[in-house]
């Protein structure tokens, strides 16, 4: 093909229309759950960096957050949306599953017959939640139940966590792809992500897996609940609890206040633990598979999403209630929740709280002549000045 002048000109200046549109955008993109966005806002970053504010945006860096509530526990629910509302996140409900309503023909097969009904139900409600991040065209979901707190500076924690997920090649199977690399904060090499556990324990013969680093959002060591003292200290120097966090595969988390997984990690929960059967209530049966090795999971501790408690009945819709003294217990004034530095349930109310008055006496101080007028009632006999002005001329004339 003879190539003229012109045509010469025209390939150079489209090759440098392309160049300066892929570097523009390579500046700009940050990841929005599976979505590459521009924000014009963002000075020049690295992809890494790029990544890693994708973490601070709505759904901390995951495809979508939802959580978990039986449709009963709007106090819960109000307690959710006003969490949300202050870290600005946005959270999605799966409503809960009452255990007592389910056919027997729902049960998968094996299932323990000492597996409660409340249990079932919670299964349920866990395996709903698989399927709606199927349904959807996210690549990754986080699922936390209704009754967690996290830290102040959550946002800055999931940074920090994905930079060393991704830095960190020890714990991979299979080599970083391009799509990761683009797009996915966290990586996708796994099939959950367990950020919630309430206990947990490494593998005995592979101590040797894990990665650890320091965090300046860490709880301190008497802020952490003493079951991960044990976990740790098998991984990492004991001096470095309260200072620095540990990832390590799955193993032996219990509990699932708050978890991660991915489009394969949601296949591989409902062909477990529905389509092929269920060994116990959904944390144990989680545990199970993580134990012989057929789900791959990262567990993160000391964990970031933790249990808000009351210690009362209101703490649980799982156990018998009648273990509680009562079913207040201590109200979420009196609450409390553990491996948290900062927790933001206490922050938000402690920001939100105002005194009206006081602020008026700070920018306009009462005059000390100032006398307040009493107020007129409905009951008290009242003439209008001019009224009586008018009544007493009548009389004078």
């Amino acid at each position: 093909m003879l190539r003229t002048p012109t045509t010469k000109v025209t390939l150079v200046l489209v090759t440098i229309v392309v160049a300066v549109l892929t570097s523009v955008l390579s500046f700009f993109r940050v990841y929005k759950g599976n979505i590459v966005v521009t924000d014009k806002s963002l000075p020049p970053l690295t992809q890494q960096q790029l990544l890693g504010k994708a973490c601070h945006n709505e759904t901390f860096g995951f495809g979508e957050i939802v959580y978990i509530s039986m449709p009963f526990r709007t106090d819960r629910q109000d307690a959710m949306n006003l969490l949300a509302a202050y870290s600005d996140v946005k959270l999605n409900l799966i409503p809960g599953v009452d255990g007592k309503t389910m056919s027997r023909k729902e049960i998968p097969d094996h299932t323990p017959k000492d597996v409660r009904q409340t249990e079932l139900g919670c299964w349920r409600a866990h395996v709903n939640a698989w399927r709606y991040m199927l349904d959807s065209h996210h690549e990754t979901m986080l699922i936390v139940e209704d009754d967690i707190d996290w830290d102040y500076n959550i946002k800055d924690i999931l940074e920090l966590l994905s930079t060393e997920i991704r830095k960190n090649t020890e714990l991979r199977l299979k080599p970083m792809t391009n799509r990761e690399q683009q797009t996915a904060p966290y990586g996708l090499d796994w099939d959950m992500l367990v950020l919630g556990q309430c206990n947990d324990e490494a593998n005995p013969a592979r101590r040797d897996l894990y990665h650890s680093y320091e965090d300046p959002n860490s709880p301190s060591f008497s802020q952490i609940f003493e079951r991960f003292i044990p976990h740790m200290s098998s991984l990492i120097d004991p001096t470095k609890i309260g200072v620095q966090r540990v990832i390590s595969p799955s193993y032996g988390p219990i509990c699932t206040m708050g978890y991660a997984i991915t489009r394969k990690g949601a296949m591989r929960l409902i062909a477990e633990l529905s389509y092929i059967g269920l060994d116990g209530a959904v944390d144990e049966a989680l545990q199970h598979r993580f134990m012989d090795g057929g789900l791959r999971g990262l567990t993160v501790t000391p964990p970031l999403f933790n249990g808000w408690r009351v210690n009362g009945a209101k703490d649980t819709d799982n156990q018998n209630w009648r273990y509680y003294n009562t079913v207040q217990g201590l109200g979420n004034a009196g609450a409390f929740s553990r491996n948290i530095k900062n927790s933001t349930r206490t922050q938000m109310i402690a920001d939100l709280s105002q005194n009206v008055w006081e602020e008026y006496d700070k920018i306009k101080p009462i005059d000390p002549s100032f006398k307040a007028r009493k107020p007129i009632y409905a009951t008290t006999t009242f003439v209008p000045p001019a009224e009586a002005t008018s009544k007493q001329g009548g009389k004078h004339q």
